[in-house]
């Protein structure tokens, strides 16, 4: 467990799809995801538990009295082979705890996780809007690697997003 200030972070468990789950949903009311339906706390466990399987981490950033701020994750980035080295990575911040380093915290686990995993790189893809996110990815390494036009759509309009990489350096 690594300790920072008031927060702990630490490997997600199965007991805290809950929270997982209510922080993405608040997501879904934002453009930090695409998704355009809420998800079950049953939809979040089943995914922890594949998660799980195949051996890639979910960590969660909890405060002093246990309550979890943030989660991060680790997935494939192509389910075909050649891309074996590659991963794409989500964070997820309640936004009442924006700005207070839950973030950084979160990203970096997930950075520090696939060195040790033996990944080559990792992709974000963040909306163009959240400057918020770029930054904190840019801080910890990441540097645009896309720019994809128009290729989501959410709250009535087509959204753009910017794809982030990560170069992970042995």
């Amino acid at each position: 467990m690594e300790k920072k200030s008031e927060f702990v972070l630490r490997r997600a468990e199965f007991r805290d799809a809950p929270e997982i789950s209510d922080i993405y949903n608040e997501s879904v009311a934002t453009l930090a995801t695409y998704d355009l339906d809420f998800e079950t706390k049953e939809m979040r466990l089943h995914w922890m538990v594949e998660h799980e399987k195949a051996g890639y981490p979910v960590y969660v950033v909890e405060d002093r009295a246990g309550d979890v701020l943030g989660w991060s994750s680790l997935t494939p980035f192509n389910s075909r082979k050649g891309y074996c080295y590659t991963v794409e990575n989500a964070v997820f911040v309640l936004a009442s705890q924006c700005g207070k380093g839950v973030g950084k915290m979160l990203l970096s686990a997930v950075i520090s996780k696939a060195k040790e995993m033996g990944k080559h790189s990792i992709i974000a893809k963040i909306d163009s809007t959240n400057q918020a996110s770029i930054s904190l990815h840019k801080s910890l390494g990441y540097e645009q690697a896309g720019y994809l036009k128009e290729a989501g759509y959410k709250f009535d309009g087509w959204r753009d997003v910017v794809i982030l990489q990560c170069q992970l350096k042995k």
